[in-house]
């Protein structure tokens, strides 16, 4: 008798570690998936906001044949849409410029060093 309750104890104890694994597993599949939905639902908000504002440049480019009076544009887009929003040449800007610029960490025009933008591990 000693050993078939030690043998029930042990099954109820493995049954119960097994429902404690089975119910962490599915609390953290459903958390998981709530804040991966959410994760995608900003993305799709964001691709959103980044068709508009390509689809206002590319309108832009149909109508003008130069660049040179888009600041207007890009600025309202930016005060419209609450992003920063920049649109450089490849001729005379590197993207490092354009974040130095963006971010204020040096003047337009200024020459930047790309050692300054590369990341440190």
């Amino acid at each position: 008798m000693r050993r078939s309750v030690l043998v029930r104890f042990l099954g109820l104890s493995l049954a119960v570690a097994l429902g404690a694994v089975i119910a962490t597993a599915v609390i953290a599949t459903y958390s998981t998936s709530e804040k991966l939905q959410g994760e995608i639902d900003a993305n799709t908000g964001q691709l959103q906001v980044d068709g508009e504002i390509y689809g206002e440049l590319t309108r832009y480019a149909a109508d003008h044949p130069t660049w040179s009076g888009v600041d207007r544009l890009v600025h309202d887009l930016a005060d419209k849409l609450g992003r920063r929003i920049a649109v450089i040449s490849p001729k005379t800007h590197t993207m490092n410029e354009a974040v130095a610029i963006m971010t204020g960490a040096t003047e337009p025009g200024a020459a930047v060093s790309a050692e300054k933008f590369t990341a440190k591990t």
